[in-house]
């Protein structure tokens, strides 16, 4: 977590450390900046895997049962990380991203502060897509009089960004048509113990309804404990 409020993902980064400077600093090879060819030409790859092997249409049938006959008119994803690994985490997580904005032809936003000018770059390049600058999580984004539903994408969030965005969306017909792609907390873990400390996390984690979402084999750390979350 940042001074700001916001989320530090390298820990969901699939690196590991290369070389130790000393006791308390290493140098990670996942640092690097990639280029933007080869951003895209593992993003395509990704998403030529994940369609392969047939991920994206176990995640659409999931989805389709939450909404219903219902629509989505926009996703708004928070925190994905870096991006542009060779099966990085974060780069199934955009390919995902992609194929589901393809799927439904909506907008999507990204906001995450730590990414650098290649990824904001390729965001901003991806027909649909936009990057949105800043660390602000009080921006609403559902209607009390929306029919249509909103997917937030936050896969491995922290938990201040859930506190942040629900206590924004407190009210019960936002909540209605609101669908979170997020974390699975088990009762006895640490992870869930800490959330007694965020009121609109924990009150919504612990009566909404969840699917599941299976790891993936080709990259165990991108959908691991993961799951689609809606009231």
């Amino acid at each position: 977590m940042d001074s700001d409020g916001f989320v530090i993902v390298a820990k969901r980064r699939s690196c590991k450390p290369k070389l130790k400077i000393d006791e308390m600093n290493f140098i990670y090879p996942c640092t690097i900046e990639i280029s933007f060819k080869r951003t895209n030409e593992n993003v395509c790859r990704a998403i030529n895997q994940l369609t392969k092997d047939k991920y994206i249409n176990m995640f659409l049938t999931l989805l389709e049962k939450i909404l219903n006959g219902d629509r989505i008119s926009k996703i708004k994803c928070y925190g994905i990380g870096h991006f542009g690994e060779l099966d990085g985490s974060g780069t199934y997580q955009l390919a995902l991203l992609i194929l589901i904005q393809k799927h439904y032809n909506i907008s999507v936003t990204i906001q995450e502060p730590i990414l650098n000018d290649v990824e904001i770059n390729y965001i901003n390049n991806y027909p649909f897509f936009e990057y949105i600058s800043g660390d602000d999580l009080t921006s609403i984004e559902i209607s009390e009089s929306q029919n249509d539903y909103v997917l937030f994408f936050i896969p491995h969030g922290e938990d201040e960004m859930y506190e942040g965005i629900l206590k924004t969306h407190n009210n019960e017909k936002q909540r209605q048509k609101m669908i979170i792609l997020g974390n699975v907390l088990d009762d006895i873990s640490i992870t869930y113990k800490n959330i007694s400390n965020f009121k609109y996390w924990k009150e919504y984690y612990d009566v909404c309804k969840k699917h599941i979402l299976p790891t993936y084999s080709k990259c165990m750390g991108a959908f691991n404990n993961t799951c689609l979350m809606y009231n």
